[in-house]
């Protein structure tokens, strides 16, 4: 019921986005939270909320339907980078925030949205960046099981700001090759250089609701650059 009252093409939560819209500035059905940061921003995700809700209403409107995902897609690829350069940076300063907040949102046309969390990180003594394992138990005093999020694809898969940019497309444009008996959703997906990267995505509970967030995104075989590499 959620999925189809959160789609783009559903009237009924066109009203209900459109009317959270001129009442707080947010695109919410009520239940789903999205938040634009600025006016830019405001105006950039009503116009691509109308081109989909529009162009799926028009018959012949094939066009406009492919045209309004590519407005949602574009937003959400400014968004993703956003929230990599923000943690990046966070990273750098061996600053981060709040692990379970939600950086950036990939909006299903049906179904329920996948999240993109900041994910957790500490750091030894000697300022070594840990963000899975054991190491990052301990130090976060068991809270913290399995990582998700950007902390962990950049501190450890060490995922550009162009292959973070790139997930709303990906995730858009190709289907999972599994979905696992505990939920996760894994995509396989091959570039034109012939590098696999896998994505993979799980159910988390975040604030007593059950959401769905990206688990693990990283280049298959790749080696592994320490963050402190990336920014000399």
């Amino acid at each position: 019921m959620q999925g189809a009252l959160d789609s783009y093409i559903n009237p009924v939560g066109l009203m209900a986005r459109g009317i959270n819209y001129t009442k707080n500035g947010e695109f919410t059905t009520g239940l789903e939270r999205i938040e634009p940061q600025n006016n830019l921003e405001r105006f950039i995700e009503f116009a691509a909320e109308m081109a989909a809700d529009g162009g799926a209403a028009i018959k012949t409107g094939k066009a406009a339907i492919k045209a309004g995902k590519a407005a949602v897609t574009n937003y959400e690829a400014e968004a993703f980078a956003k929230a990599y350069r923000k943690v990046f940076q966070e990273l750098v300063e061996k600053n981060p925030g709040k692990a379970d907040e939600i950086m950036a949102i990939f909006h299903k046309l049906f179904g329920k949205n996948i999240y993109l969390q900041r994910g957790a990180a500490a750091y030894t003594k000697d300022g070594e960046l840990i963000t899975q394992g054991r190491k990052l138990r301990k130090a976060t005093e068991g809270k913290v099981e399995r990582n998700y999020g950007l902390t962990k694809a950049i501190g450890t898969h060490h995922m550009s700001e162009e292959d973070i940019r790139a997930l709303p497309r990906l995730l858009r444009n190709n289907k999972p090759v599994e979905i696992t008996p505990s939920g996760k959703e894994i995509y396989k997906i091959l570039d034109k250089n012939g590098k696999t990267r896998l994505i993979a995505t799980s159910l988390k509970e975040i604030n007593g609701k059950l959401k769905r967030v990206i688990s693990s995104d990283y280049w298959v075989n790749e080696v592994k650059t320490p963050i402190r590499k990336l920014v000399e």
